[in-house]
């Protein structure tokens, strides 16, 4: 088991920062065993609640399955966000989608959901 810890606001983002480290002719080997052994990356965010009492966690979730995979392998990584959205039934989270998900419960402000949101205007403001 290995667990890495880094700053990285997206999976996309950490997997690029890994395979960043490596010089060259070096990074196409990290791809290829990264993309064979990894099983997730969780991007994560703690975000003031509305009430601003204490933290609310907003987070990403990749499940390494063979779409994922590929599309690491072939350095297809702009693809990623379609995989995570359409790999919800594995248990896959999009940043977004779990912004708006905690707007809507009312855990966190319209403001902040948008503002940490990678597409803003997909997190509709609710009509009160």
């Amino acid at each position: 088991l290995v667990l890495a810890t880094m700053h990285s606001p997206s999976v996309s983002h950490a997997i690029e920062r890994i395979v960043g480290v490596f010089e060259g002719n070096a990074q196409r080997q990290v791809v290829l065993q990264l993309s064979n052994a990894m099983q997730g990356i969780i991007a994560q965010d703690l975000l003031p609640a509305a009430d601003r009492t204490r933290r609310v966690l907003a987070y990403e979730l990749l499940v390494a399955n063979g779409a994922v995979r590929n599309l690491i392998r072939e350095n297809q990584l702009h693809q990623l966000e379609n995989t995570i959205q359409m790999g919800r039934k594995e248990g896959m989270v999009l940043m977004d989608n779990c912004l708006h998900d905690l707007y809507c419960k009312c855990l966190v402000t319209y403001d902040t959901a948008v503002s940490r949101a990678k597409h803003p205007d997909r997190i509709v403001p609710q009509k009160t």
